[in-house]
């Protein structure tokens, strides 16, 4: 916000129990119009600092068709003392989907894709992984549960990323240990 004068400034700056305070000199300002951020902006950047601190989730991402996947990957990431967030215990019946998704993705420590053709070709999945690299760039661990090729959209938002073949997470394969190690690493411990 910009201020005409000084005098504006602090009836912003200071409440009216410290006003008098603030003109005996205790805060200098310029007698020239001052610059600074709006509360809310100030308000607003403090939050998003205070939420990345306590980031400590990771973001599950799959479609309805890898439901039961995307289950036994949060049971084996809740024994390993990792948090997350998945919409079918997350997102508040009646909520504002696309905005809690967005906040929650945003928030994350980690962002973990369960990769299958259905996966790759639903828009909303699509969505989540604009998100999450282009938007909030989160470290991603990226969990192939059926042989595919990955169509241009997921080429483009994963031709660099390391993927992670697990056919069969009910088995406890050194690949399934390594996506359960990337995503511990990532989000962190207490």
């Amino acid at each position: 916000h910009r201020y005409p004068n000084e005098e504006a400034f602090l009836n912003v700056l200071c409440s009216a129990a410290v006003l008098q305070h603030c003109r005996k000199g205790a805060v200098v300002i310029p007698p020239k119009a001052v610059t600074v951020p709006s509360k809310v902006t100030a308000e607003a950047e403090i939050g998003k600092k205070e939420d990345a601190a306590k980031a400590r989730y990771a973001f599950i991402s799959y479609v309805r068709k890898d439901q039961d996947e995307a289950e036994l990957l949060r049971k084996l990431l809740m024994q390993n003392s990792v948090d997350t967030w998945m919409d079918t215990y997350n997102l508040p019946a009646g909520g504002n989907y696309p905005a809690e998704i967005t906040r929650a993705i945003r928030e994350c420590a980690c962002f973990i894709l369960v990769l299958s053709d259905e996966a790759q070709n639903s828009a909303a999945v699509a969505k989540e992984m604009e998100l999450a690299t282009m938007k909030f760039h989160k470290p991603l661990v990226i969990l192939q549960i059926e042989p595919l090729d990955l169509n241009d959209a997921f080429m483009f938002y994963l031709g660099n990323q390391q993927i992670v073949q697990v056919y069969d997470i009910t088995k406890d394969t050194p690949e399934r240990r390594k996506v359960i190690h990337s995503v511990i690493r990532n989000v962190g411990s207490d």
